[in-house]
C-alpha cells in the first residue's frame, strides 16, 4: 500500500563532495535543476508543465533543504535518507529516477 508524502518531497540527492575538483556545490545543483541539466530537474520541469493550470497546484513553490556534512559522511547519509523514504512510502521520490549505486540493493529489488 502506498502512503502519501505530506511534505511533498520530490528529490533526494547530494550535490557533491568538497574534496573533488571541480567542486559540486548546492548552487550548482539548483542551477542544474532550473536549466534541466539533471534527470531530477527534467522530471520536475515535465511535471510542472503538466500540472500548470491545475487548481490544486496553483502557485506552488519549489523549496530546497540541505544538510552540510563532512565528505566521508555524504554518500552514506544520502543512502540512509533514500532508504528511509522508500521504507515509509514504498517508492522513491517522484524526481529520483533510481536509488542510485550508493543505495543498498534491497531498495532496487523493492524488498
Amino acid at each position: 500500500m502506498r502512503m502519501t508524502d505530506p511534505d511533498g518531497i520530490l528529490y533526494i540527492g547530494r550535490s557533491g563532495l568538497q574534496g573533488k575538483s571541480p567542486a559540486r556545490t548546492l548552487a550548482n545543483r539548483i542551477r542544474e535543476f532550473e536549466n534541466k541539466h539533471h534527470s531530477g530537474g527534467i522530471t520536475y520541469a515535465d511535471s510542472a508543465a503538466r500540472l500548470k493550470g491545475v487548481t490544486r497546484f496553483a502557485g506552488h513553490r519549489l523549496e530546497v533543504r540541505a544538510m552540510f556534512l563532512p565528505d566521508e559522511m555524504i554518500v552514506q547519509e544520502e543512502a540512509r535518507i533514500i532508504n528511509s523514504y522508500f521504507r515509509k512510502y514504498a517508492e522513491l521520490p517522484p524526481c529520483n529516477s533510481s536509488a542510485g549505486s550508493r543505495a543498498p540493493r534491497r531498495i532496487k529489488g523493492g524488498a
